[in-house]
């Protein structure tokens, strides 16, 4: 199982570059840090990888619990889900699927979630299941 947390914020910090084909003192940005508001989960099932997600509503004053956090992922990946991605995670997302094929070259990557808009019905569904 492969996780990815999803951090929000924190500050860009720059350092010399000696690497990268740069020459040297050249400086590049960093991101430091930042908190934590989701989870990317990929789970291998056999021949086929599922991937998961989750994503706190900080600015409904909700606060990140890594562990539930990861459950949710976690039946996402597994059970399915037509709840369609956040748009601020689709970029993360994507990088994090590419970053899963190449870990996993022999295996199938299956993406449980929707990338586009679903019916209302079936988002409400899935809150109650969860609680919310």
């Amino acid at each position: 199982m492969i996780i990815e947390y999803v951090r929000k914020g924190g500050n860009k910090r720059y350092v010399k570059s000696f690497r990268d084909g740069k020459p040297p003192g050249v400086k590049k940005s960093k991101n430091r840090g930042g908190c934590r508001v989701g989870v990317l989960v990929a789970i291998p099932n056999g021949d086929v990888v599922k991937v998961g997600w989750t994503l706190c509503n900080i600015k409904a004053g909700d606060i990140f619990n890594p562990e539930f956090g990861l459950q949710v992922a976690k039946d996402r990946a597994l059970k399915g889900s037509e709840r369609p991605i956040a748009s601020s995670m689709i970029k993360k997302a994507k990088n994090f699927i590419q970053r899963i094929e190449r870990f996993y070259q022999d295996k199938k990557v299956e993406v449980t979630f929707n990338w586009k808009g679903q019916p209302e019905q079936k988002a409400n569904e899935e809150a109650e299941e969860y609680g919310c």
